[in-house]
């Protein structure tokens, strides 16, 4: 059994929420608005030649964290170890405000899974 809330992200009551855990207790971690459970970029925009930071949660068998561009072509990326904590990677030059997608490769029990979160690179 699981519990799902879906809002409209309109609410101005919080801008975090709150994942409850399935003892329903009501406790639970706090995480922020685009929450995947695996990892967080810790901050959405980022200027050229930065780093771009992020957070592992939950570390996988055969990780990859790499930034793509818009026809998913990997910029950089960089394998994870099983205790790894943080990951950077360095934004590439831009001229002009560019989206990119950092995305989390892995295998689990049924083949491999990506996970994705957008990052907006600034010049």
């Amino acid at each position: 059994m699981a519990g799902v809330l879906v809002t409209n992200g309109l609410s101005a009551a919080s801008p975090w929420a709150a994942v409850v855990g399935n003892d329903d207790t009501g406790t639970g971690t706090v995480t922020g608005p685009d929450a995947n459970g695996t990892f967080e970029v810790t901050e959405r925009t980022v200027r050229s030649g930065n780093l771009i930071n992020v957070r592992i949660l939950s570390p996988r068998n055969g990780m990859r964290i790499a930034l793509t561009d818009a026809r998913s072509h990997e910029v950089t990326g960089t394998d994870v170890g099983a205790d790894a904590d943080i990951v950077t990677l360095r934004a590439p030059a831009v001229s002009v405000p560019t989206q990119y997608t950092v995305v989390a490769t892995f295998t689990d029990g049924f083949g491999q899974e990506s996970i994705i979160q957008p990052v907006t690179i600034l010049p």
